[in-house]
């Protein structure tokens, strides 16, 4: 595609060029000969049929569409490829004193495209006498025409953009602040005459708001959607399975080789998962004498919440063995077995969002969770290291309150807890929007050692899923150790009989010390240390 030398080519487009700008047929020509490395190579010489393609859509200023979604996949060159169309806006296109931005997940990742043009300044012949570079923005010396590199930050908006790149959206944090800044810069595309806004990304996770973009362009007569074939032409097969071979999980390679957008292995749960696991129960229920209710309080005084989940335990169905499972009678007055199923019932949640000017007050959270505890006779299990103060508070009020120290092995126990929780359906939960997007966008992720923990994806949270873990495992490991403890020390109905619990010292008839077991043990091994039995009345 060299027919003359870069320089030549460069100036013929730039005299010949109209006030408003070239067509794209000579804009794309003008964009061909930027050199990409120091031999001399060059953007036309490299690309295939879809880049050129995809660039003449982008630059043909009359083809009727102001919004394009570019798909890439890795190897596709496409930060490279919008670099150069970049340059070529610049160059032929942008007004005088015209701002443009390139916007990724931080200014780290925005900076990566001013950089690779800048290679590109630096190695074609006559551009440094064009324009100028800096580590963030790239300028026009004739015009004034810049672009400007940009984190996704709310501090950036206001802006009124001649041409907007949008890199790696699916990277972006799934937060508020991120998706107030989306919304302020696709409406700034109507501020401008001629302006353009580009989304070029990897597939990401479907579940990430990014992915509803995606099914809108691909709907929208607004939108034109530039074909980017997966995988890529040039790699061949032992190519594709080396890539297979050093992504972790399958789906990063779906989502990076094949532009498949598809949720990562490690989900805690789904979205239909969490669905099946909400009531219209009214909320906060009132407390109930003779229920026993645990409080699970997770802090966070500035970035994360503070949030408190107050549960309970109801019975909801008994496995008999050889047998049918079967529905419990409301008010069936006897002792509950081992084999009960049990569900954790949310009863109400608390949430206190800190900032750096206003930190979330510990005096204001002890006394709200001492306040709940004292109606509820609830126990309160929290992180000694967060709340010291606040748990001295509150035990000289009177509230029992039990600490959970965070360790590989107590983590592994909070992630097994929502695992056995969700997927068997035993949690209650309110239809709390911020409550259950948090459920779905949670990670089990796995130590070198083999145990999993609860994480959150960037930019998000798990503090309601930590509290509620912590109350939901407290609750199960308590009542096991209950039940446990009274095999141990009560008479039983005369012609009856239960199972034994293995003694192990003086633990047979000491339900705290046998909870401080369970809790060490985990509760499907202090499960199996029961021995199931049929119901008998109690005395």
């Amino acid at each position: 595609m060299q027919t003359r030398t870069t320089a030549a080519a460069m100036s013929d487009v730039l005299d010949a060029a109209a006030p408003v700008g070239p067509d794209a047929a000579a804009a794309l020509l003008w964009m061909s000969e930027l050199c990409l490395d120091d031999a001399g190579t060059t953007w036309g010489s490299t690309a295939a049929e879809f880049q050129m393609s995809n660039a003449s859509a982008i630059l043909d200023l009359a083809c009727g569409w102001r919004q394009f979604f570019v798909p890439g996949v890795r190897g596709s060159r496409k930060t490279t490829d919008l670099a150069a169309i970049a340059l070529a806006v610049l160059a032929l296109q942008a007004p005088p004193l015209s701002r443009s931005f390139i916007i990724g997940q931080d200014e780290d990742q925005a900076a990566d495209m001013v950089t690779l043009a800048g290679e590109m300044i630096a190695r074609t012949p006559g551009l440094d006498a064009l324009f100028t570079t800096t580590g963030l923005q790239i300028k026009n010396i004739r015009t004034g025409a810049t672009f400007t590199a940009l984190a996704n930050d709310p501090s950036a908006m206001g802006k009124r953009p001649y041409m907007i790149v949008a890199d790696e959206l699916a990277a972006w944090p799934d937060s508020k602040p991120a998706k107030k800044f989306w919304t302020a810069m696709v409406t700034a595309v109507e501020k401008v005459p001629n302006c353009r806004l580009v989304v070029l990304t990897n597939a990401g996770s479907p579940d990430h708001w990014a992915y509803k973009r995606y099914e809108i362009a691909q709907t929208s007569k607004h939108w034109k959607v530039l074909d980017v074939p997966a995988p890529l032409p040039w790699l061949d097969a032992p190519a594709l399975e080396r890539a297979r071979e050093n992504c972790l999980t399958q789906a990063e390679f779906d989502r990076l080789f094949l532009n498949i957008w598809t949720s990562e292995d490690s989900r805690l749960t789904t979205p239909e998962q969490i669905r099946a696991c909400i009531t219209q129960r009214p909320r906060p229920m009132r407390p109930v004498p003779g229920v026993r209710y645990v409080a699970g309080l997770d802090l966070g005084w500035v970035n994360d919440p503070t949030v408190l989940v107050l549960a309970h335990l109801e019975p909801r169905k008994q496995r008999w063995a050889g047998q049918d499972w079967k529905d419990i009678p409301d008010g069936r007055p006897m002792m509950p077995p081992d084999d009960y199923l049990w569900t954790v019932v949310v009863d109400l949640i608390e949430v206190w969002q800190g900032s750096r000017a206003n930190p979330v007050q510990i005096a204001e959270v002890a006394s709200r969770a001492g306040d709940v505890c004292a109606a509820y006779g609830a126990t309160l299990v929290f992180d000694p290291r967060e709340f010291v103060d606040g748990s001295q508070r509150l035990r000289r009020q009177g509230v029992l309150a039990e600490e959970f120290h965070f360790s590989a092995p107590s983590k592994a126990l909070l992630a097994a807890t929502m695992i056995r929780l969700i997927h068997e359906q035993a949690l209650d939960l309110p239809d709390d929007a911020e409550l259950i997007d948090e459920l779905v966008h949670v990670n089990l992720i796995e130590n070198s050692t083999g145990m999993l923990r609860l994480d959150h994806d960037p930019g998000r949270h798990d503090d309601r899923a930590i509290a509620l873990a912590l109350a939901g495992q407290h609750l199960l490991a308590g009542t096991q150790a209950e039940i446990a403890a009274l095999k141990g020390r009560q008479r039983l109905v005369p012609g009856t009989r239960w199972g034994h619990l293995p003694s192990r010292g003086d633990d047979r008839g000491d339900g705290a010390a046998l909870l401080r077991r369970l809790g060490q043990m985990g509760d499907r091994a202090a499960v199996r240390l029961l021995t199931p039995e049929p119901p008998r009345r109690w005395r």
